[in-house]
């Protein structure tokens, strides 16, 4: 027995006291991951993470070092996150659909010391890699791999090592790098286990739990899921892949009993619904992340998850979650953002800092717990972001979102734009949202993104870029001219896009969120502003 199966702490205090929880459940032999080829319990994945915490103390980590975890969900992962916090270190969480390049820049921002990741990557990464790196899949040159520590068989004794304090440094969760060069977001292990202990309550997750675990750990929603099921001693159902026959079918052999996913994601696995007839039954609840969804898309959902639970939530990275829509408010408040979770507060400020009127927008500010102490070397960054507010009356920073809400009458809250995608045209000030939804109204048009570009004369001319669910190339070009018809119908002239872009597929991050530097540069290049490459 290892020795966090021999002394479990009542409470969890870091992150590796979570896998300690599920730990006491069963005596460790409660399935914690369920992938197609086996079952890892909580003792599975504790002994192997001690096996490689010795590892890692071998090749010289430290507490506070930074180790990057390069993989895609899967007991590995889940392995390397605990081991790392078992040491003291910091994991830097990466996901194998970044590029090289952008690898390569979290490895030499964060300072690592350690990299995991595939035997290709590591290969691709050349002169990039850190000093010791360890692969999983097969072998790399000057690499470790990872059957070299799995075969090491369990480390007689760990040397006794002493606790993170709540407040040190957990994980560092980079920004998918939309405005820029991706950020690292700093996350205590106090963070992590209020995240576990909170989101868990109120979706009142407990040991009979299932999720269907298709969000990448590595960002803080799929992050929550693996959290959340170590606090109530559930389990996690991997896929063979991501793709939507395959989610369906995990679904089906193993009864889950949450499904979270992006609207990207949705749209995916409604459409194979739709067109094979079939249905997710038994599930206790779906959520969502990332953007949120359109009404049409929870017309999908209602139609094709008839009965279950939908319960609408919002996050950043910077907080990982900020509020929910309560199941039992969703007929009423359908599609909207909901309240404050448990332990935050949420405030809605005008752009001269005062607080907001019910119905009138403003920037969401969330403070409370789960909010980060800043960006990892990065004071400027940190300090336009985290900030305390005077309209608060309190001295304490408090995170200013960017994103633009307004308030009801209830207290709910309702999702504008984010301020950066807040349009300024022809000295109207208005987010996308209308412009998107007349556009989605007209048959055949399958997504709608709208976003502003420098113009001198109108301040920003307003861009629409569209994808069609059509083939052919003369319906094609009747469907847009359907479209901008409907446009200049049910839009004032300002709101009018200058040009309607017709692509195949919208451009997206790591995260399957709308990449809009992509969409602006594109808008430019067709106006004949901006040299193509």
């Amino acid at each position: 027995m290892t020795e966090s199966a021999a002394s479990p702490r009542l409470a969890p205090e870091t992150l590796f006291d979570l896998l300690r929880v599920h730990l006491a459940h069963e005596g460790g032999d409660r399935p914690l991951l369920v992938t197609t080829e086996r079952s890892y319990s909580s003792r599975d994945v504790d002994e192997a993470s001690a096996r490689l915490a010795a590892w890692l103390l071998h090749v010289g980590v430290k507490p506070g070092d930074r180790v990057v975890v390069d993989l895609k969900n899967g007991v590995e992962a889940v392995v390397s996150l605990f081991a790392v916090a078992r040491v003291g270190g910091v994991t830097v969480c990466a996901t194998p659909q970044w590029s090289i390049a952008q690898l390569s820049h979290l490895i030499a921002d964060a300072g690592a010391e350690v990299l995991i990741t595939s035997d290709v990557r590591a290969r691709q990464l050349r002169d990039a890699r850190p000093p010791e790196v360890l692969t999983v899949g097969g072998v790399s040159e000057g690499a470790t791999p990872w059957s070299a520590v799995e075969g090491a068989g369990a480390p007689s004794t760990l040397p006794e090592l002493a606790p993170p304090a709540a407040e040190d440094p957990a994980v560092l969760i980079y920004t998918s790098g939309t405005t820029g060069l991706p950020k690292g977001v700093v996350h205590p292990h106090k963070n992590l286990v209020d995240f576990a202990r909170i989101v868990s309550s109120y979706l009142g997750n407990t040991a009979d739990d299932r999720l269907l675990w298709v969000l990448g750990w590595s960002f803080g929603y799929g992050m929550s899921q693996l959290l959340t099921m170590c606090q109530v001693g559930g389990r996690l159902i991997l896929p063979e892949s991501m793709l939507a026959a395959d989610v369906v079918k995990a679904h089906e052999l193993h009864r889950a009993t949450g499904l979270a996913q992006v609207p990207y994601g949705w749209d995916q696995l409604l459409g194979f619904l739709e067109r094979t007839g079939r249905h997710l039954e038994g599930l206790r609840y779906v959520t969502n992340a990332g953007d949120g969804p359109t009404l049409d898309l929870l017309d999908r959902l209602e139609a094709r998850l008839a009965g279950t639970p939908i319960i609408l939530m919002y996050g950043q990275t910077e907080c990982f979650r900020t509020t929910y829509l309560p199941s039992d408010r969703y007929a009423d408040k359908r599609g909207a953002m909901g309240y404050a979770i448990p332990e935050v507060e949420v405030h809605v400020l005008r752009e001269d800092g005062t607080l907001a009127e019910p119905g009138e927008p403003g920037e969401l500010v969330h403070g409370g717990a789960l909010l980060s102490p800043g960006y990892f070397h990065a004071p400027e960054a940190t300090a336009r972001k985290f900030r305390p507010s005077e309209a608060l009356g309190r001295p304490e920073p408090v995170l200013h979102t960017g994103d633009i809400v307004r308030r009801d009458a209830d207290g709910c809250l309702w999702y504008v734009a984010r301020s950066e995608r807040m349009i300024k045209s022809s000295g109207f000030r208005f987010g996308p949202g209308e412009i998107e939804a007349a556009a989605r109204s007209v048959p055949g048009v399958h997504e709608a993104v709208a976003f502003g570009v420098h113009d001198a004369n109108l301040g920003q001319a307003v861009e629409l870029a569209v994808s069609l669910a059509l083939d052919d190339a003369s319906d094609r070009e009747q469907l847009v001219r359907a479209l901008e018809l409907a446009l200049k119908q049910r839009l004032p002239r300002y709101m009018l896009p200058r040009h309607v872009l017709v692509i195949d597929a919208m451009p997206r991050t790591a995260t399957n969120k709308i990449d809009l530097p992509a969409l602006q540069a594109l808008a430019l290049r067709e106006a004949g502003e901006a040299p193509a490459g």
